[in-house]
């Protein structure tokens, strides 16, 4: 559209195509292309609800327009990181390194969760949080992206990421998109992230996972908590999921 010089082609999916490029005075920018036939709604939704909040570990919208071919983008300021699916399966991170990374998530995703309008609760849901929507800098920021299927609370036709969504919250052929599903799915990215596997049900024999005996008894429990396979059990807001995940650091 004049605006924007495409140099990179980052990934190619279902529905658009993710670019890196050189926007007004060079500045580099991610490029969300989107295929003819993506919906103009859905595209402003992805828009307003990654615009809501302002915080270094959530992805910042910098505009939305046409290309020149008629196609909709939407550009989002560049992030100088890797996925977290690429670090997982190397190197355990440090606690140091962990707690920060899920702290920051927390603080994000908080104030998401904490959206509200005219001072009534409206809280924003990313209902797709995977390692494959965190990046992460060289000094272990993350930033979260891909609003695509972001919304308000709801129950809706099911969509999403089938490991990353508890058995719990799937209702028919439709899924329950609330508060905890999001901190659930951040619970599994973290384990993930952190054994370099996914958590399976045999961990969960007698109610006690089985881990190895060099973690932190502490940690092991607020894992037990963030991916219980009984809802009950897991933490309710992304305060008390922070908040216990920093105890478990405590000297």
């Amino acid at each position: 559209d004049g605006l924007y010089e495409i140099t990179e082609l980052i990934q190619d999916g279902v529905e658009s195509q993710i670019y890196k490029a050189d926007g007004p005075k060079g500045r580099k920018v991610i490029l969300k292309l989107f295929n003819i036939g993506v919906p103009l709604v859905r595209i402003l939704n992805e828009c307003e609800m990654a615009r809501v909040v302002q915080h270094p570990a959530i992805v910042r919208v910098d505009n939305h327009a046409r290309w020149k071919d008629g196609r909709f983008y939407i550009t989002f300021d560049y992030v100088d990181g890797l996925s977290l699916r690429s670090c997982i399966g190397k190197d355990r991170p440090s606690n140091e390194q962990f707690q920060r990374v899920a702290t920051l998530l927390l603080d994000g995703i908080k104030l998401l969760h904490n959206f509200a309008e005219d001072g009534v609760s409206n809280p924003i849901l990313h209902n797709d949080i995977k390692p494959d929507n965190i990046l992460l800098t060289k000094d272990y920021r993350p930033v979260l992206i891909d609003f695509g299927i972001a919304s308000h609370p709801q129950i809706s036709v099911y969509s999403g990421t089938r490991n990353y969504i508890a058995s719990d919250l799937q209702v028919g052929t439709d899924r329950d998109y609330c508060i905890g599903g999001d901190l659930y799915a951040l619970g599994v990215t973290l384990f993930e992230w952190y054994f370099g596997r996914l958590p399976k049900l045999e961990d969960f024999k007698n109610n006690n996972m089985q881990f190895e005996d060099n973690i932190n008894i502490d940690l092991r429990r607020w894992f037990e908590r963030a991916v219980s396979w009984e809802a009950e059990n897991r933490f309710n807001t992304a305060h008390e999921m922070r908040e216990a995940l920093l105890k478990t650091f405590e000297e």
